[in-house]
């Protein structure tokens, strides 16, 4: 009361002193009012270190109306759902916006400020303004795994159509998103919003590390189609570096552990999958990286040994008709020995001791044996598993050269074990059996 004795009599004074105090006690509006101090010092040439000194009519005249009007119009474009989010970024981050909305339309209703109607009446519109404003900071705290997501897709050729809501996300790289009113979130940017806010960080590099790998996913989509497919690269692989130590046994290893965990997203995603399906893909990803969570390092591990593994991919070649030629070869000139082997000791035969296998060769019309041609049942037995693995990806009249072999094979392993059984039982007539 004393105060207000002591104040110039103009109505705009009055007028100023209930929505001013209701106001003052939001951190929005003394911002604003500090923004407009700024400009006053600029106007008066005050310098920092000196003090802005006005009338109390100055004060209600250029530095509470204009301030009070930017005010009103802020809650004017926050109702209407107009405000540019580069707005809302400015003034709304970090404030208990719900408490702030509410203090704006007291402190407007009291200054008499010319508000829409369904502004003034209930707090519906104020929740909903809430949720979308915070939908916002969400879309801002969620940039680098939409990123992530957005290279993935065209990393894979996706249907760009059906991941418009991500491009929205992803629009404040290029300054595009702040300019862009709050009713342009739609729900369907929310859902995606939403997805992408649960990934936890290990989720997020996961993804990232796959969208580092173009150049392998590629490769294994153009020379390993399908993941039963990849099963067969990995054991032929295994054989055709089996003499390369546990180095190269670790990469193959690497590969198929990477890859069987990714392949949701290398396989299961066709051109026209938009975000919904990736959401789907990833779910078995985000399950493997929870039993392997060295999964994201593997993957990188095997795109840096990309070369190598087109080099093995280009080996497998070798390996199937190295194996074909072996299994056409003993098809044809073939000959299977089972026999007890003559030896000093009473050791008894077994399987691997009783078989053995020659390639004959032509020369001069005759047939003669090759002495470094004579197999072992352990070679046998290393040809017939290259021939399984081969043998379904070759041409009928190559199987049927496999099915031949693989016949022939067991009915000599049968007679073999026949053999063993008998010596074993004690029968000495046996014992110098040789076919």
């Amino acid at each position: 009361n004393d105060l207000q004795r002591g104040m110039d009599n103009s109505a705009d004074v009055g007028d100023m002193l209930l929505p001013f105090e209701a106001a003052y006690k939001t951190r929005l509006f003394q911002d604003l009012c500090e923004d407009q101090c700024k400009l006053l010092r600029e106007e008066e040439s005050v310098t920092p270190r000196e003090e802005l000194v006005l009338p109390l009519s100055g004060i209600a005249t250029r530095l509470y109306r204009p301030v009070m009007a930017e005010w009103a119009e802020l809650l004017k474009a926050t109702h209407a759902g107009t405000v540019l989010l580069r707005t809302v970024e400015r003034y709304y981050k970090g404030v208990d916006v719900e408490g702030h909305l509410v203090a704006m339309v007291e402190s407007c209703k009291l200054a008499k400020c010319r508000l829409p109607i369904p502004l003034l009446n209930g707090k519906g519109w104020i929740t909903e303004r809430v949720n979308q404003i915070r939908d916002f900071f969400t879309i801002r705290r969620v940039q680098g795994a939409a990123k992530s997501i957005i290279e993935i897709y065209e990393n894979l050729e996706l249907n760009p159509g059906g991941f418009d809501e991500l491009h929205f996300i992803d629009q404040q790289t290029q300054g595009q998103l702040m300019e862009k009113s709050l009713d342009s979130i739609s729900e369907k940017i929310v859902e995606a919003t939403r997805f992408i806010q649960i990934l936890t960080q290990k989720q997020m590099d996961c993804l990232s590390a796959f969208s580092k790998c173009k150049g392998l996913v590629n490769w294994l989509r153009k020379e390993v189609k399908e993941l039963r497919e990849l099963k067969t690269f990995v054991d032929i692989a295994s054989i055709a570096t089996s003499e390369g130590g546990d180095l190269d046994a670790g990469r193959i290893s690497v590969l198929h552990t990477s890859c069987t965990g990714y392949a949701g997203l290398i396989y299961n995603l066709d051109h026209n999958a938009g975000f919904k399906e990736f959401m789907d893909a990833c779910k078995p990803t985000f399950r493997a990286l929870e039993s392997d969570p060295n999964l994201p390092l593997k993957l990188l591990d095997t795109q840096r040994h990309l070369g190598w593994l087109d080099a093995v991919r280009q080996s497998q070649g070798n390996v199937t008709v190295t194996s074909f030629s072996q299994a056409e070869a003993i098809n044809t000139r073939g000959v299977y020995t089972i026999s007890v082997p003559q030896t000093d000791t009473e050791e008894l035969p077994t399987l691997e001791t009783c078989i053995s296998l020659s390639i004959l060769k032509q020369k001069d019309g005759k047939e003669s044996v090759l002495d470094n041609q004579t197999y072992r049942i352990d070679n046998i037995n290393d040809l017939q598993s290259k021939l399984v693995l081969v043998a379904g990806q070759r041409q009928q009249e190559l199987k049927t050269a496999v099915d031949s072999f693989m016949e022939v094979f067991e009915n000599v392993q049968r007679v073999a074990n026949a053999l063993v059984k008998h010596c074993t039982m004690g029968s000495t007539p046996y014992l110098k059996w040789r076919r």
